[in-house]
């Protein structure tokens, strides 16, 4: 069990239950609990509050024509890069929300990444997640199984593909394929240098 406090701005992080008033000991009024059932399916703040409803998007045309520029040229196979820099609060996120909502409308894959600041992140988080759904493994597959996943993606790539097999491995904290269990890299830092 948990109390508000506890809980916090990271509640939408949990599925919790009913919540029940409790008097604690040495406490002189009562606190509401909440029993935590399990972790919620939401990853960052932004879903948890488009889950409780957006308010309009409005006053970003001109940022949207830019990003909508960009897709068409990586659409025409041109490689690029776009940096959104502001302060905090002005709407980053929501920008990149409505701009992968257009994206996703023209068929494009979307491989994202995040880092929420105050929750524990394992190096190269938003990578690795990206590496995780454009293979299609799912952080409680067992390694083994994981690893075969991997093996087969990388196989329908072709064979300039496989040259990465053991590197992406060690990334994903997989055991290296079956055929080839030599020299992975030891840490994703070495690996993310080895791909390079």
């Amino acid at each position: 069990r948990a109390g508000e406090a506890t809980l916090g701005t990271e509640r939408h992080f949990f599925e919790t239950g009913v919540a029940r008033r409790v008097v604690l000991r040495g406490a002189s009024e009562p606190v509401t609990v909440h029993r935590i059932l399990r972790r919620a399916a939401v990853q960052t703040r932004f879903e948890a509050s488009a889950q409780r409803g957006l308010l309009p998007f409005v006053g970003r045309a001109e940022e949207m024509k830019l990003l909508e520029l960009e897709l068409q040229h990586a659409m025409k196979g041109v490689p690029g890069q776009v940096a959104i820099a502001a302060g905090a609060g002005v709407g980053k996120t929501r920008l990149v929300a409505e701009f992968l909502r257009i994206a996703r409308s023209r068929d494009c894959q979307i491989h994202r990444g995040h880092c929420e600041s105050n929750i524990s992140a394992e190096p190269l988080q938003p990578l690795l997640q990206m590496l995780r759904t454009l293979f299609g493994i799912d952080t409680v597959q067992q390694p083994a199984e994981a690893s075969d996943r991997l093996a087969h993606e990388l196989a329908l790539l072709g064979d300039d593909a496989q040259r990465f097999s053991e590197t992406l491995s060690a990334m994903l904290s997989l055991q290296p394929p079956r055929a080839s269990m030599n020299k992975a890299a030891a840490s994703p830092q070495q690996a993310v240098q080895a791909l390079q």
